[in-house]
């Protein structure tokens, strides 16, 4: 994706960097590489079965050590503005770029962090294992956790509701919502801001960019 510094083709056994990725300095290029090789990993382990996108993602950001802190204040700000997207949305990774790559990869890393905390870290391999012992991921979910996937949707709205709605409430003070407003109004046009200069820096650079989303082939059927 345009957005990416990498983007992995588990199906080729195959990570693919961005021309501008070999100026990243070594932490941060071990981190990206770390979440492209998870993802290779997870679709050999599951043989291929096909994943839903906030699972695939949220396990890849929760192996290579992610936090996203400013996105995690994206989502904070959705869940107060009561425009929380279900996961539901995020089954596709296509849509990661209609709703926006920092609540995506938020909510993603958010959900797997539900998961952990109400069933402990292993049910993440448990999952995985259930979805290859079962050749589906919805019944290797269930398998797993004993809750329906449609369920779990659920739990996870109230879940980001519950924690996120009081992020903005430190203080009845009109002066502190001013300032909390002002602040992520310039986050999100600073971030837009880099968004646009870092597009057309590898525009530029590359003379072109990758249009195409990373998904598991093929896609997730949420039917």
């Amino acid at each position: 994706p345009e957005w990416g510094a990498a983007m992995a083709l588990p199906y080729k056994n195959m990570i693919i960097l961005k021309k501008r990725s070999f100026s990243i300095v070594a932490p941060d290029l071990q981190r990206i590489l770390t979440h492209e090789f998870i993802h290779i990993a997870v679709y050999h382990r599951v043989n291929g079965v096909p994943l839903p996108g906030w699972f695939d993602e949220g396990v890849a950001q929760i192996g290579s050590g992610e936090t996203r802190f400013l996105s995690r204040a994206m989502l904070a700000l959705a869940a107060w503005r009561k425009k929380v997207y279900s996961l539901r949305n995020l089954e596709y990774r296509g849509n990661f770029s209609k709703l926006g790559p920092s609540f995506s990869y938020a909510a993603s890393l958010s959900a797997l962090e539900l998961l952990s905390e109400k069933y402990g870290i292993d049910i993440v391999r448990d999952i995985i294992d259930s979805t290859n012992g079962q050749d589906d991921f919805r019944r290797g979910f269930k398998s797993a956790t004993g809750i329906s996937l449609n369920q779990f949707y659920q739990m996870w709205e109230d879940y980001i509701r519950k924690k996120y709605r009081f992020f903005f409430l430190t203080s009845s003070n009109q002066i502190i919502w001013t300032v909390a407003a002002l602040a992520f109004m310039l986050i999100a046009i600073w971030k837009w801001i880099s968004k646009k200069r870092k597009i057309k820096r590898m525009k530029d650079e590359e003379g072109s960019t990758y249009n195409g989303v990373y998904y598991t082939e093929p896609p997730f059927d949420s039917s």
